[in-house]
């Protein structure tokens, strides 16, 4: 049960933080895409009023061409330079929906696993406590979304959103660092369980680009001990 509560717990906050992620992103967009086409709106409206004044005998075609063109060539230039930007904008949303995508399926692996003890003859309820601590773990685990937070909030082209992403990369920092406390207090028996490591060894094959739980952690505990 605790498992499960757990899982519930930890996949509707990787929802909601993705969330709050893509409405800031998307709402970026929707300016930056509404922004060019005001602006070509207007650019438009500069060059049919330049051709029709055109038609008039007293303006050579000389000046409508000294005014068109450069019209035209702003508008290109604005056209070019805000595609770029959607561009590269959804390019880093994408990003981190995989991350995100990737951090929930590794979560229902986890949680797979997790209930395979209740299929054992010779489970016990501290073993049942062990694979509870090691599902949160997984949960608060989030070295791959630091990973990709941290290299999209330094975008130039995120620099809108670069309160928000900060915002969340702090809070995934903080989880593993809370977690980790966890971890070293387990280190020994997590590390001894063949159903945990068996689980953590599935994860780093299954998901290649994942960090798990196990592997993030004791990076952590050893970069530790080589600091003492």
């Amino acid at each position: 049960m605790a498992c499960r509560h757990n899982f519930q717990t930890g996949s509707e906050k990787l929802h909601l933080e993705f969330e709050d992620a893509e409405n800031s992103i998307e709402k970026y967009t929707s300016g930056i895409i509404q922004l060019r086409n005001n602006f070509l709106t207007g650019v438009s409206f500069v060059a049919t009023l330049i051709v029709t004044l055109g038609s008039i005998p007293l303006v050579t075609k000389q000046v409508v061409l000294q005014v068109l063109f450069p019209d035209l060539i702003i508008g290109m230039v604005v056209y070019f330079v805000a595609n770029i930007i959607l561009f590269e904008t959804q390019k880093v949303l994408s990003n981190i929906r995989d991350a995100h995508y990737m951090a929930e399926n590794a979560l229902l692996y986890i949680k797979g696993n997790c209930a395979l003890p209740f299929n054992l003859e010779a489970t016990t309820v501290s073993h049942l406590k062990l694979m509870n601590i090691y599902l949160v773990l997984g949960m608060n685990g989030y070295f791959g979304m630091v990973r990709v937070y941290s290299e999209v909030s330094k975008s130039i082209f995120m620099k809108p959103n670069k309160s928000l992403l900060l915002k969340i990369l702090d809070r995934y920092n903080l989880a593993i660092q809370s977690a980790y406390q966890t971890y070293k207090d387990k280190r020994d028996e997590l590390l001894a369980d063949p159903i945990i490591i068996s689980t953590d060894s599935g994860l780093s094959a299954t998901f290649s680009s994942f960090e798990s739980p196990l592997k993030g952690y004791e990076i952590l505990w050893r970069k530790e001990q080589r600091k003492l």
